[in-house]
């Protein structure tokens, strides 16, 4: 044992707790820290104030390149079946009941309801809320696209379907958008060509969200510098995120 002191089991104990404390102790403030360095970076870059009350996880690296580019897309297009709501499966059609006004949803005359994604109805007021000066996205186009064979029903939903906006302020989905095409084709060929023409607006300043990997990749394909995102479980917050920190990517480049 050499000349040392043998020490007691209770001198161990209390060791092995003093350097858990330090453990503890160094990772809460590394975390206090990383929190601190985030809100700095958030107050000083001003194109993403607008963003901070809708997305609380935008990383310091992900603010970086929102402050670097200082660019929001002129226009974001939204697929509608498994997109922003699941694909209808219903056994017969009209007429469609509004479930609470619509802000819960409709019903089909067979029973089966239907209702936007959780967090979409958030994501469409920060679209379209005019009260804060500070919002992101005040400028930018909307626009839905669907290869739905069932225009009609399609269109009955987004009139149905409603937003509240702000106290006393309610929309409907299409009223929440400028712009939607429901036809059938390819929608990089037709649709979003469509977009292009009736806003004047180019394919680079367009980002496009869509369930199906396939039309991501054809549109940007045939349609030069557009950022498309694939949301293979809908749209989302989280995929907005994505999708704004992938166009500001393209732009800085």
């Amino acid at each position: 044992m050499g000349n040392g002191k043998i020490k007691s089991r209770y001198e161990l104990s209390q060791e092995t707790k003093q350097l858990k404390t330090f453990g503890v102790s160094s990772i809460v403030n590394l975390s206090n820290l990383i929190f601190i360095t985030s809100a700095v970076l958030v107050a000083f870059c001003p194109p993403i104030q607008g963003l901070a009350p809708l997305f609380g996880r935008v990383s310091a690296a992900d603010t970086k390149i929102y402050a670097s580019s200082r660019n929001c897309p002129r226009c974001i297009v939204l697929d509608l079946d498994n997109t922003l709501w699941n694909r209808p499966r219903f056994r017969r059609g009209p007429p469609f009941i509004p479930i609470n006004d619509g802000f819960n949803g409709v019903r089909a005359n067979s029973g089966e309801e239907l209702d936007l994604y959780p967090g979409v109805r958030d994501i469409l007021k920060s679209f379209v809320d005019s009260s804060d000066d500070k919002n992101f996205f005040s400028g930018t186009k909307i626009g839905l696209v669907s290869r739905s064979h069932r225009q009609n029903w399609s269109e009955q939903f987004l009139k149905m379907l409603r937003v509240s906006i702000s106290v006393g302020l309610c929309r409907s989905v299409e009223e929440c958008v400028d712009i939607i095409v429901i036809r059938d084709g390819p929608k990089g060929k037709f649709h979003l060509r469509e977009i292009r023409d009736t806003l004047n607006i180019s394919y680079a300043d367009m980002l496009y969200f869509d369930d199906k990997l396939h039309e991501i990749k054809t549109a940007e394909f045939v349609c030069p510098g557009l950022v498309g995102v694939h949301c293979s479980n809908g749209f989302c917050k989280e995929e907005l995120e994505h999708g704004l920190v992938k166009f500001g990517k393209s732009r800085a480049i």
